[in-house]
């Protein structure tokens, strides 16, 4: 009898580990890593007939999740992003121009389950952002720097692969607008995450 029931209590025990969802996790902590396919735009440039090209750069960041919500598991993450160096389109011959750029982040993140492994998320909180503009011709090359503090907002999907390992998708946007006009970097992100 005392065989049987220890049995069961196996058996109970192997079937709520596997109910379990896949994203639930002792700890609190994660970080990762992601590519940017980023386009950069702004009034000051298109008021011109001036634009930018895509390019290509990354971001690391950390998190911690919050007490859970309802269904809504909150977090916390700090972040750096490099956004690469876009080319600027459109200048006569002889004429070049770029602009590149990175910020430190603070944002929450909100997910709600949809699967088992899946979820769906949307971030905000505010961009600490520094770019650079070079132009040059053919007498030489001038730069001039700006930094400030602006919104940043996005959302995406989550697919928790392993309980510790996950990806995520999203489309994000960092607002760098100023005193001279209105910009903005938007992202296309892919990557993959580690909870500690």
């Amino acid at each position: 009898m005392k065989m049987k029931i220890a049995q069961g209590m196996v058996m109970f025990g192997s079937l709520v580990v596997a109910a379990t969802p896949a994203w639930a996790h002792k700890s609190p902590y994660y970080g990762g890593a992601d590519v940017l396919i980023s386009s950069a735009h702004g009034t000051g440039v298109s008021s011109y007939g001036l634009s930018f090209g895509n390019a290509t750069g990354f971001n690391i960041y950390g998190g911690y999740h919050l007490p859970r919500l309802g269904i809504v598991r909150p977090a916390i993450e700090v972040g750096y992003d490099h956004f690469g160096t876009f080319n600027l389109n459109g200048l006569p011959a002889g004429y070049a121009g770029s602009l590149s750029g990175h910020d430190i982040s603070l944002s929450a993140v909100f997910t709600v389950p949809v699967a088992a492994r899946v979820g769906l998320f949307a971030q905000v909180g505010a961009a600490f952002w520094h770019a650079t503009a070079t132009a040059s011709d053919s007498t030489g090359s001038a730069t001039a720097s700006k930094s400030g503090t602006n919104a940043l907002f996005g959302g995406g999907v989550s697919y928790q692969v392993t309980r510790a390992i996950g990806v995520r998708a999203e489309y994000r946007v960092t607002d760098i607008s100023d005193q001279y006009g209105s910009g903005s970097v938007r992202s296309w992100v892919l990557g993959a995450n580690y909870r500690f």
